[in-house]
């Protein structure tokens, strides 16, 4: 078990509240783009949002990576990273969804 002031506590407890800002600023970001996109269609939120897709999820990848490994490497805190790796996830049906809703839209 880790004490609370090690080292290693320390940074796995920074990784998962890392990954819970991440995981919230994606939803947040990509569901003002959604909106901006759906109340009129500018050329330009594609790119951007284009961009911001491209950027979170190389930071997401990455978290989950560390997430995943964190979890077999140090299973006593395995429900704090579990809990953080699933609201990363919880990303990817929102995002899936809103990409169907503009081709329906836009097509």
């Amino acid at each position: 078990m880790c004490k609370t002031n090690s080292p290693l506590f320390q940074m796995i407890d920074l990784l998962v509240k890392t990954s819970k800002v991440v995981a919230f600023l994606s939803l947040v970001i990509g569901t003002i783009l959604f909106l901006m996109q759906i109340s009129g269609p500018f050329s330009l939120l594609w790119i951007l949002g284009l961009i911001f897709m491209i950027i979170a999820i190389s930071i997401n990848i990455i978290l989950m990576v560390a997430l995943i490994i964190s979890t077999f490497s140090h299973p006593e805190m395995k429900k704090e990273l579990l809990e953080a790796l699933s609201l990363i996830l919880l990303n990817i049906p929102v995002a899936f969804l809103y990409f169907c809703i503009l081709i329906y839209i836009f097509s």
